[in-house]
C-alpha cells in the first residue's frame, strides 16, 4: 500500500504546477488579511488521495492549538503565503500546494519520500489586533411603505367626480357628431332662403317700377 501510495503522490506531484484556492464558506468582512498579519490558522493536511482508501492525514492543529505566524514573511511554505492573503475571520479555504510551494524534494511527508503535492484544509481563527466580529455591515432594508388610507366618503367623492367626468365627456362627443352639423345645415338653409327672398323682392320693385313708368307715358 505505500507503495501504491507513493505512486500516487508523486503523480500529483509532477501534474501540480500551480497553487489551487477553493474557499470552502464565503465570510464577509471589512478587514482581510494581508502581508505582515499575525495569524491564527486551525489546518488538516493530507497527501492525494488513494482510491478506494481514506485520505491520508501527515498534520493537524485540530488535536492541539492552532498555529500562529506571520502572513507573507517566509515562516511558513509559500502555498500558506499566497493561499492565506484576503482571507476573512472564520473563512475555511481548502488548499493544494504543488512541490514547488511546499516542501520540494527536501523532505519526505507520511507515506511520500519526495516532491509531495499537500493538501489542506484551513480555517483562519483570528488576526492579531483586529476585532473578530469585524464584519461587513448588513444592508439595511428598507421599511415598508404604509398604504394610504382613504375614507368611505373621500371615496365617494372621488366616484362621483369620475362619473360627471365621463358624462361630460360623453355629452361631449354628442355635441360634436349630431348637434353642430343639424345646426350648421340649419344655418345654411336660413341663408339661401334669405337670398331667394332678397330676389324676388328685388324682381317685384322692377316690375312696379316699370308699371309706374308705363302710366306716366300713358298721362303724358
Amino acid at each position: 500500500m505505500r507503495l501504491l501510495t507513493f505512486i500516487v503522490a508523486v503523480a500529483a506531484s509532477v501534474l501540480a504546477t500551480d497553487l489551487e484556492v477553493t474557499t470552502i464558506n464565503a465570510v464577509s468582512c471589512t478587514r482581510k488579511t494581508v502581508a505582515g498579519d499575525i495569524i491564527s490558522v486551525h489546518y488538516r493536511g493530507t497527501l492525494p488521495t488513494v482510491p478506494g482508501h481514506d485520505p491520508e492525514v501527515f498534520d493537524s492543529s485540530y488535536n492541539h492549538n492552532p498555529i500562529e505566524f506571520r502572513l507573507g514573511k517566509g515562516e511558513v511554505i509559500a502555498g500558506w503565503d499566497q493561499g492565506l492573503m484576503d482571507m476573512c475571520i472564520g473563512e475555511k479555504r481548502k488548499l493544494v500546494i504543488p512541490p514547488s510551494l511546499a516542501y520540494g524534494s527536501g523532505r519526505a511527508i507520511g507515506s511520500c519520500a519526495t516532491d509531495c503535492t499537500l493538501l489542506f484544509d484551513t480555517e483562519l481563527m483570528a488576526i492579531k489586533g483586529v476585532d473578530p466580529v469585524e464584519k461587513e455591515p448588513p444592508k439595511e432594508e428598507e421599511p415598508p411603505k404604509e398604504e394610504e388610507k382613504v375614507s368611505p366618503r373621500q371615496r365617494g367623492i372621488d366616484s362621483m367626480i369620475l362619473t360627471l367626468a365621463g358624462a361630460l365627456i360623453l355629452f361631449s362627443a354628442f355635441l360634436a357628431y349630431f348637434l353642430l352639423p343639424r345646426m350648421r345645415g340649419r344655418a345654411g338653409s336660413h341663408r339661401s332662403n334669405d337670398s331667394n327672398n332678397a330676389s324676388r323682392y328685388s324682381q317685384a320693385n322692377g316690375n312696379f317700377s316699370s308699371i309706374v313708368q308705363k302710366s306716366l307715358g300713358r298721362r303724358r
